[in-house]
């Protein structure tokens, strides 16, 4: 238990400081996760049968550096690159290497196997990475004067954004609470099994649980931040973000089950590996990046 509770405590710290602190600092801890996180997909793929290539560890780097200079054909580059290029590097190593067939050609890093696991392993890494770090430089809309404050107040010499600021604040609520919702709902009142072949311990209750601990995080941080959103879409948003969050908590469950491993890593005592910890908030980050984009189009009209 103290290992589990030092390590939690850890994340939270590291994690909020680069967050409220955003500019380089928040940055290097995303690209550290991204990375760390890459490394413990690598080593799930293994038992399933796939190699994920080490290319990937450098997309993840290209993924973070477009998110932070903000610029979208830079970002849908670096994601066309991350989706196409195993390929291509698979077909360059096949060709001073033999060629496996049938089966056996899914253990090999080029051909199909490879490339599928490469490039699912880096986009489902390298997208949020990006994302996150491109919400956390938004600069235009709505926000509290006091966040606006705060967030010059903390940095070292860059731009606070508070409003990049305040949506991020709002998304890592939304995770938290729709974790905790889902944690003590189910160990109260879960009965029914919401995926027992994939995650036997989550049930039906809980994701109830988590849902709506999702909307009360959505609707009192956009309130509290004051940031341009009606609070009926805060409560909307909530409740989608929380349904995403599930769904990348259970990918990842499926994920360690068909590896037959219980963590996806040994990182964070008691915890298991970064992405036992952000699965969830990947798919959250992911998805908040174009909620924010909907939002943004909704108060313009």
């Amino acid at each position: 238990m103290p290992d589990r509770l030092l390590s939690g405590i850890s994340v939270v710290v590291i994690g909020l400081a680069a967050l409220l602190l955003g500019g380089p600092v928040y940055v290097a801890v995303m690209l550290a996760i991204g990375l760390v996180g890459y490394h413990e997909f690598q080593r799930l793929a293994v038992p399933i049968g796939l190699t994920a290539s080490s290319a990937g560890y450098g997309f993840i780097v290209l993924a973070a550096l477009a998110g932070y200079l903000d610029n979208r054909s830079i970002m849908f580059g670096v994601i066309t690159l991350a989706a196409l290029s195993p390929l291509g590097m698979g077909v360059l190593r096949a060709s001073r290497h033999p060629v496996q067939s049938g089966p056996d050609s899914l253990l090999s890093p080029v051909g199909l196997g490879g490339w599928a696991a490469t490039s699912c392993g880096t986009l489902f890494i390298a997208i949020p990475t990006m994302l996150a770090i491109s919400l956390r430089e938004r600069s235009s809309g709505g926000e509290a004067p006091w966040l606006e404050t705060f967030a010059e107040t903390l940095t070292l010499g860059w731009d606070g954004r508070p409003t990049g600021l305040g949506w991020i604040l709002t998304f890592t609520l939304i995770g938290w609470f729709s974790d905790t919702g889902a944690y003590l709902i189910g160990r109260r009142w879960g009965r029914h099994p919401l995926a027992p072949t994939v995650s036997p311990k989550k049930t039906i209750e809980g994701a109830i649980g988590g849902l709506i601990g999702a909307a009360i995080a959505s609707g009192v941080g956009i309130y509290v931040l004051e940031l341009d959103c009606p609070v009926w879409l805060a409560i909307v948003i909530g409740l989608v973000l929380g349904a995403i969050g599930m769904l990348g908590d259970l990918g990842e469950s499926l994920i360690k089950r068909q590896a037959s491993v219980k963590d996806s890593g040994t990182l964070l005592p008691g915890h298991g590996g970064i992405l036992d910890r952000f699965d969830a908030m990947y798919v959250i980050m992911a998805a908040g990046w174009f909620v924010v984009e909907f939002v943004t189009w909704y108060v313009a009209l």
